[in-house]
């Protein structure tokens, strides 16, 4: 009956993919802070998108966005439709079930 639950086997099947993504199986990467660091940036992405993600993380190393650089501007356009994506993503799976 718990493997029935959808709730919390879609979830893990999409931190599963995140991860796979991240880590992949041909590398080594067991014992070493680089699995323990793309685990954690899987679990932040899945938990509060790439645009925070990176925000977050910039502020805490004191680097801001300059919103008159076009890179910049890139970026952000890049990772808000990132998110877009992933949220109607979710939205489609949600009406499915």
């Amino acid at each position: 009956r718990k493997s029935l639950h959808w709730s919390s086997m879609q979830k893990n099947e999409a931190m599963n993919q995140v991860i796979a993504q991240l880590c992949p199986k041909n590398k080594h990467l067991s014992k070493s802070l680089t699995l323990l660091t793309c685990v954690c940036v899987a679990i932040l992405y899945t938990n509060v998108g790439m645009n925070n993600s990176y925000t977050t993380v910039l502020n805490k190393l004191d680097i801001s966005m300059d919103i008159d650089n076009p890179m910049s501007q890139l970026l952000c356009k890049i990772l808000n439709r990132l998110d877009q994506i992933r949220t109607e993503r979710m939205k489609k799976k949600n009406k499915g079930i």
